[in-house]
């Protein structure tokens, strides 16, 4: 019995092709590139569910890569949806939110104290 060879012509491959790769899409439900990557794809707007990794979103103290991400919605550009981290960061960084100006104030005014280890002295100071 003799094996049947079974190939696509030229049309038949373009489209396989084609299929292919939409089917890989579809199925792809993380995307990561870089910041600059993301942005200049301005009219790219975020798959339903889909997550978008920024490789380089922030960096630490040391000087290290941060990765953040963002969530599709299907309809918002994806330059328009703010990362996942972003409202905590924010509110990390809002010092007013966490101690109000009277209470600094209150603090401020208080005693404070140290110690000198080699004159064996604990000094109080206001």
């Amino acid at each position: 019995m003799a094996d049947k060879q079974y190939y696509l012509d030229e049309a038949g491959l373009q489209l396989y092709d084609i299929l292919i790769k939409q089917h890989i899409d579809d199925q792809n439900k993380v995307f990561y590139d870089t910041y600059d990557n993301w942005e200049s794809q301005p009219t790219l707007v975020g798959k339903s569910g889909c997550i978008y990794i920024y490789s380089d979103w922030g960096e630490s103290p040391e000087g290290k890569k941060i990765a953040g991400f963002k969530v599709g919605d299907g309809e918002t550009l994806l330059k328009d949806i703010i990362f996942t981290d972003q409202m905590f960061a924010d509110h990390l960084n809002d010092v007013v939110s966490h101690v109000s100006a009277e209470d600094r104030e209150n603090w401020n005014n208080k005693v404070s104290c140290f110690y000198i280890k080699n004159l064996e002295k604990l000094i109080f100071t206001k």
